[in-house]
Order: C-alpha cells, then structure tokens, then sequence
C-alpha cells in the first residue's frame, strides 16, 4: 500500500514534535492491501470464474483519516493525526466523497482492510 508508506513516512517527520498529521476525513474508500488482492484474484481464477468486469477489495471501508490513525497506532508513532475536510487540504483535483468498492459477485472476499494495514505495516517496519 502506496498510502500506507506515505502516512509512515509524514507520521515519521512529525512524531515527537507536536505537529499533528492533518488527514482528509470526509473522503471514504476501501484501502487494498496488494498481497490480499494478489491472492483473491489466484484464487478467482482457480475457481474459474466467468470473463467479466470484477470489483475485488478489501473489506469494509474506512476515511483517510481512519486509515492514518490505524497506520500510527500499529507503528507506535507518537504522533496525534487530526480530522481536516478535502477543503482544507486545498488539492487541485476534486474527489468523490466516498469511493468504497464492495465484492458483490461470488468470488473470494478479502480480509478487512484494517488487516491490510497491519500486514503493509508489519512489511513496512523494519525487524529488532
């Protein structure tokens, strides 16, 4: 996860200082982690699944905000992440409010994405 490695890299330069990560929370999706998508995708096309236009994500949905919160808690960073709205983010490119895929056809479902997270964190964060 892209975004993970971004949130630990920007928790990082702010832990210990008193600057709070400031996070986008009124924009939800569904975060993916690659290695779950990987084997959802193996394991659909050993089924066999038909052609067709598919939506695999991880489970259950979550803002920015959440997700940055949940990428400092597994880290152990000290560092307070903060609720700001996409206004105040002031990005260039508009983005829909909530963009959260759900896994509706009979194909595997992926673990929740908070365990994404954990398992991007634990690749992330280097062992001892």
């Amino acid at each position: 996860m892209q975004n993970v490695k971004t949130i630990l890299a920007a928790a990082r330069e702010r832990a210990g200082t008193g600057e709070p990560l400031r996070v986008v929370d009124d924009q939800v999706g569904s975060p993916t982690y690659a290695g779950h998508l990987a084997a959802g995708v193996g394991e659909a096309l050993q089924r066999g699944i038909s052609p067709g236009l598919y939506h695999l994500a991880g489970s259950g949905y979550c803002s920015w905000c959440e997700l940055a919160a949940e990428v400092v808690d597994l880290a152990g960073l000290d560092v307070e992440v903060e609720p700001i709205t996409a206004r105040e983010a002031g990005r260039p490119a508009r983005r829909p409010a909530f963009s959260a895929l759900d896994t509706e056809r009979p194909i595997p479902r992926l673990p929740h994405w908070a365990d994404g997270v954990a398992a991007a964190v634990d690749n992330l964060i280097p062992l001892g």
